[in-house]
């Protein structure tokens, strides 16, 4: 990856993922698309998909340590 890739990806993992997805839903509803916009698009659902793996993973660890929690003050 080059490092201009590196930055706009840091700079998309930034936002939050509400931001990222009306973005992605507005260049979706276009009817054509340049070069620039589809790989805009690919871009923003790749960092969409790893927040919400990232979002799902982190709400599976505070399950857990309740879980942990709970049954140590049984």
């Amino acid at each position: 990856m080059s490092l201009r890739s590196n930055v706009r990806d840091l700079k998309a993992n930034k936002q939050p993922i509400y931001v990222l997805e009306a973005e992605l839903f507005d260049i979706s509803q276009q009817n054509k698309l340049n070069k620039d916009a589809r790989n805009r698009k690919k871009r923003l659902e790749q960092v969409i998909i790893a927040k919400k793996y990232a979002a799902m993973k982190i709400q599976e660890k505070i399950e857990k340590e309740l879980e942990k929690e709970k049954n140590v003050h049984e």
